[in-house]
């Protein structure tokens, strides 16, 4: 064999090297990717978490919420603990929604804040506070929200 032939099989070699090469970074991107995924489902799991556990470990919050349910008139620091409580589930409605067009989670998995957030917004007290809340958030978020709320009122 001449110097020409041995540079024919280091080129296939080396062909071959970089095919395994990419084969092997696709690999750990999806894996990566998986990964990435599967911790921002834990997140967004213990968010949620958190958040319903709050009336539960909170007995004046839940007595708080149910005023608020029930239309009753709120104390100002009631009205300010529910609102707050309502622009948490929309920022971390939020969170979901820009992870979603990421590709990182399904729609599905944001569909339970959507319901509570609906639930939430039939409460007199909360639905001008969304009114203003929604001014200050993303526009296409807002129009996504707005479209699902309007999904669930047609169900």
């Amino acid at each position: 064999m001449d110097i020409q032939d041995w540079g024919a099989v280091g080129e296939i070699v080396g062909g071959v090297g970089v095919i395994i090469t990419l084969l092997y970074l696709a690999t750990q991107i999806r894996q990566n990717t998986k990964h990435i995924a599967s911790a921002s489902l834990q997140s967004m799991s213990e968010r949620i978490e958190n958040r319903m556990m709050a009336p539960i470990n909170n007995t004046q919050f839940a007595e708080t919420m149910a005023k608020a349910r029930k239309g009753e008139d709120l104390t100002e620091i009631e009205l300010i603990q529910v609102q707050n409580w309502l622009a948490v589930w929309i920022s971390d409605l939020q969170d979901g929604y820009r992870q979603m067009t990421l590709g990182i989670v399904d729609e599905k998995v944001l569909r339970g804040r959507v319901i509570t957030i609906s639930m939430l917004l039939e409460w007199t007290s909360l639905y001008d506070h969304w009114q203003m809340l929604s001014t200050v958030a993303d526009a296409e978020y807002i129009k996504w929200l707005e479209n699902e709320l309007q999904k669930l009122e047609s169900t």
